[in-house]
């Protein structure tokens, strides 16, 4: 057999992860076709912040159908393969969850393991590079031994992490008995990664990979405690260097301060470790104020640092600027900064751009920017044309972005789509682009649906929507049950929608309770509503009271309504009068005294209400003195 790959250097020692989803056929058989696009995108989206937070997109990433393998032959990453073995035996299943609609019971638990091994490099036919050898085939025999999110390893990686995690061996023999899906050619011993020893992390060479882990796995007092211990150890080092001639070592110590500062959760955790090495003579350099710029509280905050930093002669950079106009406050406020950033030589990138546009105060502005960043040969992306199409005049102007960026070779993304849906003339052209979204392997998210559903001109078409969405894994909120509220056809059924979206763990707010009264067709169904939900501890807000008072069955009632809303801490607005205004029966001497009422609120009576108080007047000299009144007030 012709074999086209290309040895290229080695052998090096290989150390793999194993990520191997347990029954992820029958588990895939069982999502529509859309859903399992879903899935195996959200695998990608889910893995990625973990490989970045712990530096491991350095290493071979490589999908295998029920699963991942990820390879690297830098011994120095073997802790951070095992922090993220932990954190997705930990969190997969919640995380995939949440990121694809399906419940966590549905999701596929895992076997992970982490072996070494004997491994050539090779170049493939198309020019990437792998890794072939034992590293790979020892995880994956090793993963078939493991027990549900277990995590398994070998001798050699026993060897790397011993001081850093709880091992305990694991009796090859006996699992191998119960069942489990091993080919076992060769005799491995294996043991099984129980935790992290939080009380060695402190001392290892990478206590950031294990901050980040209990940072992600919940653990966030114990990852605040090897925080502050690991910042006492590197203050402590770095006293011992001053005066000597080791400034090596100091960017070694700054650089282990910096990651340690970017990954950690609390910000008044950061400010110590900023303390610790400040009193050890470390000086802050440009990636620590960033990290600091990003991770204040408050903009005033941001900007001390910023402050701070260019007097000591540290040089911002783009991402400075960046992360300083984003937060900015106003406009005004971008601009300012993107003048100083090009008066320190410091050139913008997209992101830069991108903001701006973002934060411009019209269209023909953002426009403007757009020229801008074009002319100095700055490429778009998709964050940029999203914001124009968003930002555009007209839908023509939408759809004339759309091709621009197409042209480009930008692939909108389902932002992009989403605009278009919603800015789109009609509803058939709505669902045009709803269905060129879906032709191009775009996954329709919440938003999508919820304005296919407001702009649906039936009923039952809108239902049609929901039970596509829900079919596709896609979780309906509070403003999809709210738009099926307000267009279901009687009490009953939004009653039902209620019912449905309370048992589907989405909470309605108040303007759920308020559409259902609108749709109550007598005020006996209004009591019965309110009966019901008062069962339920809800406030009730202005807008339901209102719906309820022009619901009432005469003045008296609506005026009781209102003494209620007042106890309840809820402040009448002028719908709320002219709710008791309306009422039956309210005679003219009520009306006078309710307006009263209404100024005393702070409340001006609008045409509406003196057009009602002239209706209700009891004589024409009394609808001639409300008439000269509203003259008065300029109405």
């Amino acid at each position: 057999m012709e074999n086209d790959s290309q040895a290229t250097d080695g052998p090096y020692s290989v150390y793999c992860l194993c990520i191997d989803m347990i029954g992820s056929t029958k588990a895939g058989l069982q999502l529509t076709s859309r859903q399992y696009d879903k899935f195996n995108r959200a695998l990608v989206e889910q893995i990625i912040p973990h490989l970045e937070a712990l530096d491991l997109t350095g290493g071979l990433l490589k999908f295998t159908g029920d699963g991942w393998l990820l390879m690297t032959n830098e011994t120095g990453k073997v802790p951070a393969l095992c922090c993220l073995a932990m954190i997705m035996a930990n969190g997969f299943q919640d995380e995939m969850s949440e990121r694809t609609s399906i419940p966590e019971e549905r999701i596929p638990p895992l076997r992970l393991a982490v072996c070494a091994g004997r491994d050539i490099r090779v170049e493939l036919p198309d020019g990437r590079q792998d890794w072939v050898g034992d590293s790979a085939r020892r995880a994956v025999r090793a993963a078939g031994y493991c027990s549900a999110n277990e995590i398994i390893i070998d001798t050699p990686v026993k060897y790397v992490v011993l001081r850093d995690f709880a091992i305990t061996s694991l009796d090859v023999e006996r699992r191998a008995g119960e069942g489990k899906e091993v080919k076992a050619e060769e005799k491995l011993e294996l043991h099984v990664l129980a935790d992290l020893k939080t009380e060695a992390a402190t001392d290892s060479e990478a206590p950031e990979y294990y901050v980040y882990a209990l940072e992600v796995m919940g653990k966030r007092q114990e990852a605040e405690r090897i925080t502050k211990e690991v910042s006492e150890r590197l203050e402590s080092e770095a006293g011992q260097l001053q005066g000597r001639e080791e400034e090596g070592k100091m960017r070694d110590i700054l650089r282990s301060s910096n990651r340690l500062m970017a990954r950690v959760g609390s910000y008044s955790a950061v400010i110590e470790i900023l303390n610790g090495i400040r009193e050890a003579g470390v000086a802050p350099d440009v990636v620590t104020y960033n990290i600091l710029m990003n991770k204040a509280q408050e903009y005033d905050e941001a900007e001390m640092w910023f402050d701070r930093m260019v007097e000591e002669g540290v040089e911002p950079n783009v991402v400075t600027y960046n992360t300083l106009i984003n937060g900015a406050s106003d406009y005004d406020g971008q601009k300012s900064w993107f003048d100083r950033m090009l008066e320190e030589g410091v050139e913008p990138n997209v992101v830069t751009y991108s903001t701006i546009i973002n934060g411009a105060s019209d269209y023909d502005e953002q426009k403007s920017w757009f020229d801008r960043m074009v002319e100095e040969g700055i490429e778009p992306d998709v964050v940029t044309y999203n914001t124009l199409i968003n930002g555009a005049s007209d839908y023509d102007e939408q759809k004339s972005w759309f091709d621009r960026m197409l042209e480009e070779g930008v692939e909108p993304d389902v932002v992009t789509y989403n605009t278009l849906i919603n800015g789109a003339s009609d509803y058939d052209e709505q669902k045009s682009w709803f269905d060129r979204m879906v032709e191009e392997g775009v996954e329709p998210d919440v938003v999508t649906y919820n304005t296919l559903i407001n702009g649906a001109s039936e009923y039952d078409e809108q239902k049609s929507w929901f039970d596509r969405m829900v079919e596709e894994g896609v979780e309906p909120t509070v403003v999809t049950y709210c738009t099926l509220i307000g267009r279901s056809p009687d009490f009953d059924e939004a009653k039902r929608w209620v019912a449905r979206a309370e048992a589907g763990g989405v909470r309605p707010d108040p303007m759920v309770y308020n559409r259902v009264v609108e749709k109550c067709r007598n005020y006996r169904e209004v009591k019965s509503w309110l009966e019901e939900i008062s069962q339920k501890g809800i406030r009730l807000s202005i807008g339901t009271y209102n719906s309820i008072m022009n619901k009432a069955a005469d003045y008296e009632e609506a005026k009781s309504w209102l003494e209620k809303m007042r106890r309840a801490g809820v402040k009448p607005n002028i719908r709320s009068y002219k709710a008791i205004l309306h009422g039956k029966g309210c005679t003219s001497d009520e009306a006078r005294a309710c307006v009263e009422e209404m100024r005393g609120d702070g409340i001006c009576p609008d045409v509406d209400i003196y057009n009602i108080l002239i209706g209700k007047a009891a004589t024409c000299e009394e609808a001639a003195e409300w008439i000269e009144k509203m003259k008065e007030e300029g109405l």
